[in-house]
């Protein structure tokens, strides 16, 4: 049986913290595949080619950046998206 695969943007400028939750995730579930971005202008562009991908992994502290702001534009380019916010 062929699974439908899941498309999740993770977006944190932490990259280690990216990387081991993406894969502990990703062994629990293979149906997800996670898309990993470190600001707002590699979200926006993954986002943006990923037209599959409905949810969002945001965490609200992204350097110089507000995560607000940041989930602000990627729901400029996706409405409907879902999000879940790490602090």
């Amino acid at each position: 049986m062929k699974y439908k695969q899941t498309e999740v943007l993770f977006v944190d400028d932490h990259r280690g913290l990216r990387d081991s939750m993406a894969s502990s995730l990703s062994l629990h579930d293979p149906e997800f595949v996670f898309l990993q971005a470190s600001n707002r202008k590699e979200a926006e562009s993954l986002l943006s080619s990923h037209s599959d991908c409905r949810t969002v992994l945001l965490d609200i502290m992204l350097g110089d950046e507000n995560g607000l702001a940041v989930l602000e534009s990627l729901r400029s380019i996706r409405p409907e998206l879902n999000t879940l916010v790490l602090s």
